[in-house]
């Protein structure tokens, strides 16, 4: 029976190994999704897997069609299952104890009796465990295509991840920052100051990628033995920590907490916080207290109040010590949180009822969409769709999963005040070679600027609040020859009516600056005062 038990053992290892590997075949993003995690929580600096290899196959030469989130994670929980049972299967196999039939050990007493036990052993057929772990498993609707294996058919996403976190796109940090609310006790801040807060004090700036942030330790906002202080830090690293599990299934959670541990030790108890500025400093972490050199803080280490400081609050340097990880690793995720509430902040009812409904459309989504198509070398159809996405995303704003228009500052803003600015409005100016400004602010500003101005010089006009809208070449050109007509015509009669601080004069030291302008019959514009004195002269 033992060899037959350690046989179908082998042979349900290899159907496992062999379902996995299709799974990866179909969709490569599962292996890379979870790579530049990985290689952060590891402290791995391997240039074979940096971020911006993650997007490129560099296992097959064929391109995949590219799946949505949803089904990604949903596949990668799958592959957690099926990992799950190959080890309980190796573990099994290994404390199975085969002895070897030798002509010595052999009796016919002995072969009848496991004649009877290997009729006795409920056999499995290859093709029922294959099935078990199939994809595509064959279901009572023949319409439905399902793509969750029989083994996953009680996985669900929707009970792992909330709504607003989006299978892992954006944190839900709502309770949090009511328990944030609860420590500083002033109602005031915003969700925005929380997230703000995050970053200074935590998240590693990307020009200063030597000297790590510890603002948290050197400038906290709160007293950091307050109780409160030390929940709050708890319940957001067992957030976060359970949102890395959940987003990345295929990480494998004992081997990440071995290495934080051993990091902790290493480098965060037993080693001190350098602080530069505004003189360097020495921060023992457990006992909060500075130190001039290196030598000082090794040996205050066997002191008994450092030991009796490490012993009762080991949990909670344990704690900061992971929220500091964790958000650094999840440094993207955050970031799109962050643009995702301020964009939130800018909707218009309207707005906010339209992006509830489509992220509600993509919860309530199935894994498998009805239209979705597989992998086909020959397929070329699949190359246009992969094209047309491709294209639909560099259309689409940065890190954003809908349309929104694309303001000065190049953050995206609602359309009701992108349209009320009048952005929606291009202007061109064929004086300074047919460039387009967004926006009347834009347009009228840039008669002022010194491009402009460079411009009109290149024509032999020289620049004056008379030719300000003027944008074509003929316009400014007919303009400034009436212009100089009527000095020239008021330098020979200043004798008359028209005195001489009403002559025009164009050059810069004395342009004439006056708050209202007209237009003629032509549509010329140009101030109050030039009008009156050409009228005057009859040149209008």
């Amino acid at each position: 029976m033992a060899l037959e038990e350690r046989r179908a053992l082998w042979e349900d290892l290899e159907v496992i190994e062999n379902a996995i590997s299709e799974r990866f075949q179909r969709n490569p993003s599962l292996y890379y999704h979870s790579l530049p995690i990985l290689s952060d929580l590891l402290k791995q600096n391997n240039n074979d897997y940096n971020s911006t290899q993650i997007s490129k196959n560099v296992i097959y030469n064929v391109k995949k069609i590219k799946r949505s989130r949803k089904q990604l994670i949903a596949q990668g929980h799958e592959i957690k299952l099926f990992v799950k049972d190959r080890d309980a299967i190796i573990r099994k196999l290994e404390t199975m104890n085969v002895v070897p039939i030798t002509q010595s050990n052999l009796s016919i007493k002995d072969f009848k009796d496991s004649i009877i036990s290997e009729k006795s052993f409920p056999k499995e057929s290859l093709k029922e465990k294959q099935s078990k772990y199939s994809i595509f498993p064959k279901t009572v609707d023949q319409d439905e295509k399902r793509l969750l294996s029989l083994r996953a058919e009680d996985l669900s996403l929707n009970k792992l991840f909330s709504r607003e976190e989006q299978y892992g796109e954006y944190f839900d940090f709502d309770a949090i920052y009511n328990e944030w609310i609860n420590v500083i006790r002033n109602s005031d801040h915003t969700i925005l100051d929380f997230l703000a807060m995050l970053e200074e004090k935590f998240i590693d700036k990307k020009e200063d990628t030597d000297s790590p942030n510890y603002s948290y330790l050197f400038e906290p906002l709160t007293d950091r033995k307050n109780k409160r202080y030390e929940v709050f830090i708890e319940k957001i690293v067992k957030y976060l920590e359970k949102f890395l599990y959940k987003s990345y299934p295929l990480i494998n959670k004992a081997t990440v907490e071995n290495e934080l541990a051993h990091d902790f030790e290493k480098n965060y108890i037993s080693n001190p916080i350098t602080h530069k500025e505004p003189f360097k400093k020495l921060l023992c972490i457990v006992c909060g207290k500075n130190f001039a050199n290196l030598s000082v803080f090794k040996n205050h280490l066997d002191g008994k109040n450092h030991q009796k400081n490490l012993i009762n609050r080991r949990d909670f340097y344990y704690y900061e010590f992971k929220l500091k990880r964790f958000l650094n690793v999840l440094k993207d995720t955050f970031y799109h949180t962050r643009n995702f509430t301020e964009r939130k902040l800018a909707f218009t009812l309207d707005e906010r009822k339209e992006e509830l409904q489509r992220i509600t459309e993509i919860y309530n989504a199935p894994v498998y969409g009805k239209g979705e198509k597989e992998n086909d070398i020959n397929d070329k159809s699949n190359d246009v769709n992969n094209k047309e996405e491709e294209n639909k995303r560099n259309n689409t704003i940065p890190n954003g999963t809908f349309d929104m228009p694309i303001g000065p500052d190049g953050m995206p803003m609602p359309y009701w005040l992108y349209k009320l600015q009048g952005l929606d409005v291009k202007y061109t100016c064929e004086i300074c070679g047919n460039k387009e400004f967004q926006g009347r602010r834009a347009f009228e500003k840039h008669f002022r600027e010194p491009t402009h101005i460079y411009h009109l010089k290149c024509l032999g006009i020289t620049a004056s609040a008379v030719f300000k809208g003027i944008t074509s070449i003929s316009e400014a050109q007919s303009l400034w020859k009436r212009v100089n007509s009527s000095v020239r015509m008021g330098s020979m009669n200043s004798h008359k009516s028209v005195k001489n601080d009403s002559i025009i004069k164009l050059d810069n030291t004395n342009a004439i600056k006056m708050d209202i302008e007209v237009e003629d019959e032509d549509g010329n514009v140009m101030t109050e005062q030039v009008y009156n004195d050409l009228k005057k002269q009859g040149l209008l």
